[in-house]
């Protein structure tokens, strides 16, 4: 039983970090219509950013996040001035398509400015955590998990419930029908990009203690989030979200009971996309 407890945990967590990711991809998705491949990259900005400051630097965790975030921020602010803005005036493909090449920059610099050899990154908190009889979870798989839920929230709060939310559907609808009505699409767009790189730094920071740092990092972590995302057709936080735990638990049962098919792991992820897809093909015909 404990054997299947820290198992379970070690698989949530994991799914915590792609129902992180997936946040960031179903945020800006339902916000301006684009696959926001770039999160990859702002996550990776950010953690190598982060690893500066705390581990290197030996400043305090809440200024190394600090940094961490507005690294993100400002990514996601460039990559929308420079590479966005003219790109979703073609449409959200080319869009998307663009966001390729803002992952493809941040990675090159983070390669120029720092050595591209993995290192690890010391966990957020204390090793000690919360017994749960013979089963220790840690205060950072705890923090982990409890800012997987607050961000779920808060993306879903932004959307669905304010106005602003309200604004933002109706640009990834219809961008022209946007400014017909006097929605300032220009002012909106600098901080739905800024917020996403933001909300990627997060998850950077989150994610750095479990994978470890390199450049290419997160690209596995992206594709594995993409499936959990397309469980929420890419709009929907609660299903993204409970996507990626199940993957991330999936993941952790192969690896516990058949160690020696470690491969499966791959196989769940295209299996998620496979069923996903079929279930939403299925909810159209039906419709």
């Amino acid at each position: 039983m404990l054997e299947f407890s820290t198992f379970a945990v070690i698989g949530l967590v994991a799914g915590c970090m792609y129902a992180l990711i997936a946040l960031g991809l179903v945020f800006v998705y339902r916000s301006a219509g684009v696959i926001n491949f770039g999160v990859a990259g702002f996550a990776t900005l950010a953690g190598f950013s982060f690893a500066s400051v705390y581990d290197d630097g030996g400043r305090s965790y809440w200024l190394a996040l600090a940094v961490a975030v507005g690294v993100g921020v400002l990514a996601g602010a460039a990559s929308e001035r420079l590479v966005i803005r003219e790109l979703l005036d073609q449409g959200t493909t080319s869009a998307s398509v663009g966001t390729l090449a803002a992952v493809a920059v941040t990675l090159a610099s983070i390669t120029v400015f720092w050595a591209p050899n993995p290192r690890r990154i010391p966990p957020s908190f204390s090793a000690k955590g919360v017994n749960l009889g013979d089963l220790v979870v840690t205060y950072h798989q705890i923090a982990a998990m409890a800012l997987t839920a607050v961000l779920c929230v808060v993306v879903w709060a932004l959307l669905d419930r304010t106005r602003h939310g309200r604004a933002l559907r109706c640009m990834a609808e219809s961008r022209q029908t946007a400014m017909l009505m006097g929605i300032p699409i220009r002012r909106y767009d600098a901080v739905l990009w800024a917020a996403a790189g933001g909300l990627a730094a997060l998850a950077g920071v989150v994610i750095a203690p479990q994978t470890g740092m390199n450049p290419g990092a997160y690209t596995v972590v992206l594709v594995k989030a993409l499936a959990a995302a397309m469980v929420g057709r890419l709009v929907n936080p609660w299903l993204a979200v409970a996507g990626g735990l199940v993957l991330g638990f999936l993941e952790a049962m192969v690896t516990w009971q058949l160690p020696q098919y470690v491969g499966l792991r791959d196989v769940l992820m295209f299996l998620t996309i496979g069923a996903a897809l079929l279930l939403t093909e299925r909810q159209r015909t039906v419709a």
